[in-house]
């Protein structure tokens, strides 16, 4: 009768060692979630940091992910320009605010090949904006002023002459006045003047 309960010594042993051995598993088991989740927390390509901003010249927003490669277009202007594709709405052709943007983008060369800052962005403050009719060119005028970098101290008055709808004549002025930037001298890779 008290044969039943008693275990043979050899199970006994057998199932405490799986039991041991199922133990050590579930521990290393954690342990590695644990480790995993410790990384996946720390990677920022996996958990990133969106920075967001809002313009308060267009009123337009941009979302910035923390370590990541800035995208460069193909033209390898990667300058972020808020507000421009309203200038299309005030009277100014896609051509020329194309145009306008490789002036930009132009401009900041000549920035950093003297020691300046690079532009990496650019806004439109629409409160300075003026469209003038310009008899010396036949044509119309428009001015406003930009604001780089998000910089008050880096704002420029842009004017912008055209006689045709794909033509534009861009002069920056900093703000003591000074021209800094003339599309008329401006010349292309083909060395052709704009």
């Amino acid at each position: 009768m008290g044969d039943d309960k008693i275990m043979d010594p050899q199970k006994k042993k057998l199932l405490i060692i799986i039991g041991v051995v199922f133990s050590i598993i579930v521990v290393v088991l954690i342990i590695v979630a644990i480790i995993f989740r410790v990384n996946e927390q720390s990677d920022p390509n996996i958990n990133p940091t969106v920075t967001t901003y809002t313009d308060p010249y267009s009123g337009e927003t941009i979302s910035t992910v923390e370590n990541k490669a800035p995208e460069d277009s193909l033209s390898g202007n990667n300058i972020v320009y808020f507000g421009f594709a309203k200038l299309v709405q005030y009277g100014m052709t896609s051509v020329q605010v194309a145009a306008l943007k490789d002036y930009i983008f132009q401009y900041s060369h000549s920035r950093e090949d003297s020691n300046q800052s690079k532009i990496k962005e650019v806004t439109v403050d629409y409160s300075t904006y003026r469209q003038i009719l310009n008899e010396k060119v036949s044509g119309k005028s428009v001015e406003f002023t930009i604001v780089m970098n998000r910089d008050e101290n880096l704002r420029y008055k842009f004017v912008n002459s055209s006689k045709l709808t794909r033509d534009l004549n861009t002069i920056i002025y900093s703000n003591d006045g000074a021209e800094v930037f003339n599309s008329a001298t401006y010349v292309n890779s083909d060395d052709t003047a704009h």
